[in-house]
């Protein structure tokens, strides 16, 4: 993994792969799974699900209140994702918010999410490096990540729960 740049030096712990829901999956994630479990890693998980503070407050924030939507930032990319990121397979199929409309989750998950990121490159207020966001479950389509906030709210609590990704 050194070779390969994974291991650097130690950043902490990302707070979006500290969620309790698949934390620890390592199925075809390659590595990934080596990254995540290193503390010298930018993608380490943490020494156990809801390890830190932060993750714990979300825990909790979530638990006293009737929470229906998420919205999850983060930097990195420019990009709106949605449940799931641990497969590139398995797909939203709670059937939580489509019933009404005659679709499954995903289908809706996919829509609002390509909505979304057609309003944030409408409204790019001429910023040529904040442009062409795209709509997406996994970041760049192909890679996975376990223990994500918004995996873990809807499979656990029900919640829409969405990923934007801004510019760094």
């Amino acid at each position: 993994a050194r070779a390969d740049g994974y291991l650097q030096d130690s950043y902490g712990v990302d707070l979006n792969r500290n969620y309790k829901y698949k934390w620890d999956v390592v199925h075809n994630q390659k590595n990934l799974f080596i990254r995540s479990r290193s503390p010298s890693s930018r993608m380490y998980r943490g020494r156990s699900s809801i390890s830190e503070r932060e993750t714990s407050a979300m825990e909790k924030l979530i638990a006293k209140n009737n929470v229906v939507a998420l919205i999850d930032y983060h930097s990195g990319s420019t990009q709106v994702l949605y449940p799931y990121a641990y497969s590139t397979t398995q797909r939203a199929d709670k059937n939580l918010f489509g019933r009404k409309w005659g679709r499954d989750d995903y289908e809706v998950f996919r829509k609002v999410s390509e909505k979304i990121a057609s309003l944030l490159n409408r409204y790019d207020r001429g910023d040529e490096t904040i442009v062409n966001y795209t709509s997406s479950q996994n970041y760049n389509e192909v890679s996975v990540g376990s223990g994500v906030a918004r995996d873990c709210y809807y499979q656990t609590e029900g919640i829409a729960a969405l990923n934007i990704e801004v510019h760094d």
